[in-house]
């Protein structure tokens, strides 16, 4: 057996384990009786220890290090796809061993218990129940960073596992141009809309039929139901269980047709993942380039294709056909209600403007709690004023406000800038779609959408971890990561009603 096909079943182990949690995970968010958290938490714990020691393990190192080395002294034995996955393994391995296997085992307890306390919260809506588990994920999540680098601001540190190439100092600068467009412009196109008539879908929207609506949508997509499924949980997600084995879960009410919208964005995700390779699965070939780029994804589908005009001639027919109360919506009302600026104080479900914003609060307040700037316990009031003063209005309890996401429950922390990221990869990425795929708005019109998902494999989903963020940004665009083309979409999305301007 040769040294490298003796790391592929190292990986595949791994790998095995990695999906094993992920199972678990699944059904704890979707179908886990609640009585069942503390148990379950012990099952992630020893899988978690598992996959960590074994990982870790001398034998696995002396293979790792040995493939290594001779790819640094002969580089030319090495086929690219193999030097991916060296490459790969050896950043992980390194990394891995720095954390203690005691400390992989209390960090995943601690999870466990940080997301019964989270959803034991929201249902009493007192973040006090959640904020002692919160402090604890936070204290854990800034030792982690401790032990990989400790010469590092160790909120970087914790970017790194997420999109590595971004520092605070480039999101300071980042979200502080952002906020200083969107909040003017937010003002000046609210204050035009409290002018106008407004459009909304109100009425019933039985949920059982935007069900049925999404699947004929994610079939559309090309989401394959034969290697996948979707259910629901009390917040959206995709999730990978193995390599022929992607979930989507989204959250629906009758009142509503957000929920369409989030199952597009989970869609997003979850095409990608089914997109990764499969010929080496667990290796760095078969994962994302970064959650900033997976979320490019999600993005992408639900705003840059399933909020725009060629989309809603495409579906609004069908729409109407299964909610008769909208059949006197021209495709322009439909177009300016999904496009309506609500300045909500929920991120799920937010307007293209606001929801920047939403992504700066959450930015600044992690980082602050990871420099220990504040304390847990004001988070809330914290919170409140900034929403107060970025979006203009008021946040009526703990649920509508620090209790809505799951992510710090997850210890998710560095999260949160990659939804914006995403958005600027997006845009960034649709520029050069444009100009590789002929009739783009045509093929959307009429449902074909093969040669859009074709580019994204061709350009993205093939990259796997083969290159940064920014540098899929750079090797497929020419250009490096600019959030120009966010910024212009924005403005032309709303200068037809109010002169406005976001290039900054």
């Amino acid at each position: 057996m040769s040294t490298f096909t003796e790391l592929l079943n190292v990986l595949s182990e791994k790998h095995l384990l990695e999906t094993s949690v992920e199972v678990l995970w699944w059904d704890q968010e979707t179908y886990l009786p609640e009585n069942a958290f503390p148990f379950r938490g012990q099952q992630v714990s020893l899988l978690s220890k598992l996959k960590h020691e074994r990982f870790t393990s001398k034998e696995t190192g002396d293979i790792i290090n040995r493939l290594y080395d001779d790819l640094q002294s002969k580089p030319e034995n090495f086929d690219h796809e193999q030097s991916v996955i060296i490459k790969n393994a050896h950043r992980d391995y390194v990394k891995s061993t720095k954390l203690p296997a005691s400390f992989v085992v209390e960090q995943s307890q601690a999870i466990s218990k940080s997301m019964s306390a989270w959803l034991k919260a929201r249902e009493s809506n007192d973040f006090s129940i959640f904020g002692p588990h919160l402090q604890k994920v936070i204290d854990l999540a800034v030792q982690k960073s401790k032990y990989i680098d400790s010469s590092r601001h160790p909120y970087d540190v914790a970017l790194d596992e997420y999109e590595p190439g971004f520092t605070v100092e480039k999101l300071d600068k980042l979200f502080s141009g952002l906020k200083g467009n969107l909040i003017p412009t937010l003002q000046k196109v609210l204050a035009h809309q409290s002018e106008q008539k407004n459009i909304t879908l109100t009425g019933s929207f039985e949920v059982e039929k935007q069900k049925l609506f999404v699947n004929e949508i994610l079939k559309d997509l090309s989401f394959n139901f034969s290697s996948g499924r979707m259910d629901l949980s009390v917040h959206p997600f995709a999730i990978t269980l193995g390599p022929e084995d992607v979930r989507v879960t989204s959250r629906f009410n009758n009142t509503g047709i957000e929920g369409i919208y989030s199952s597009i964005h989970e869609c997003g995700h979850a095409l990608y993942e089914q997109g990764l390779n499969k010929k080496y699965p667990g290796t760095g070939l078969a994962e994302a380039t970064s959650i900033g780029v997976h979320e490019s994804q999600s993005r992408f589908w639900e705003v840059f294709i399933g909020r725009e005009k060629p989309f809603i001639t495409r579906y609004l027919p069908r729409i109407q056909e299964l909610f008769p109360h909208l059949k006197h919506l021209s495709e322009q009302d439909f177009y300016r209600a999904i496009n309506h600026i609500n300045a909500s104080p929920t991120r799920i479900g937010a307007d293209e403007l606001s929801y920047h914003l939403h992504i700066t609060l959450r930015y600044e307040i992690e980082r602050d709690m990871f420099n220990g700037d504040i304390d847990v316990k004001d988070v809330p009031e914290l919170w409140r004023a900034k929403i107060k003063d970025y979006l203009g209005v008021e946040v009526k309890d703990d649920l509508q406000g620090v209790l809505q996401d799951i992510h710090w429950a997850q210890s998710l922390l560095g999260y949160f800038p990659t939804y914006t990221i995403g958005s600027i990869y997006a845009a960034q990425f649709l520029q050069t779609m444009y100009r590789d795929v002929s009739d783009f708005d045509q093929n959307v019109t009429s449902g074909n959408f093969h040669p859009i998902y074709n580019w994204l494999a061709k350009n993205i989903f093939s990259a796997g971890k083969s290159v940064t963020g920014p540098e899929l940004i750079k090797n497929i665009t020419g250009e490096e990561v600019s959030e120009r083309y966010l910024l212009e979409h924005l403005q032309r999305k709303w200068s037809d009603d109010v002169e406005i301007s976001c290039a900054g």
